[in-house]
């Protein structure tokens, strides 16, 4: 095409384009990479807090015990639960050691024991497995102990807590007599745990144990 009298073949390039779009593009990745590091913390963090929870629920059930929070022990323990696996617990233990018992086999009242042995069993844990009843039990220790400091029971025992599941967590005591007590934690949503279990000792019924 044959140009004009006068007509440039030079073109215009508007004055700091290539500036300015560098400036955005940077921008840009700078702040892609603010929220990328955000969300990973984010993801860490959430990580972390669903992995301890149950450790932390462990304690706080420790700490309610302690200082006997009704309404903490409310909260961390699912009552209807546990009160019906200990009945199971205890029934088991009561009919096992009636059955091995020599004294048993000629006691024209061993047929009535099997049969009130339950009922009594029953109305003991509903009783006693409540907030009220281990909140008052708690108190009445801490009075007698005094002062002491906070751990010192747990101190003179070993304590042991592991996952079993992703839903599932044991946290269990063994005391200086030998006994051990296991409390079986369940999941609730992604970071509340309540006790569904309480696993007692074998031969918690036998007199030279109680």
């Amino acid at each position: 095409m044959a140009l004009e009298p006068g007509q440039s073949t030079a073109t215009a390039t508007p004055t700091g384009g290539g500036d300015s779009l560098g400036t955005w593009l940077r921008g840009l990745v700078k702040r892609r990479s603010v929220w990328a590091g955000v969300t990973a913390a984010a993801l860490v963090i959430t990580a972390t807090s669903y992995a301890v929870s149950p450790y932390v629920a462990a304690q706080s059930l420790a700490d309610a015990i302690r200082t006997g929070d009704r309404d903490r022990l409310e909260q961390l323990i699912d009552f209807p639960s546990v009160r019906e696996s200990l009945k199971a617990d205890l029934k088991a233990q009561f009919l096992e050691r009636m059955e091995s018992d020599p004294e048993m086999k000629n006691n024209p009242f061993a047929g009535l024991g099997m049969l009130v042995g339950p009922a009594l069993v029953d109305r003991m844990v509903d009783s006693t497995i409540t907030p009220a009843t281990l909140s008052k039990i708690a108190q009445t220790k801490e009075q007698g102990a005094g002062r002491a400091e906070p751990g010192s029971v747990v101190g003179k025992a070993v304590v042991e807590s592991r996952y079993t599941s992703l839903d599932r967590f044991r946290a269990s005591r063994t005391g200086s007599d030998g006994k051990t007590f296991t409390f079986i934690f369940t999941r609730h949503g992604l970071f509340t745990w309540r006790v569904s279990r309480i696993e007692i000792p074998a031969g918690i019924l036998d007199p030279k144990d109680s």
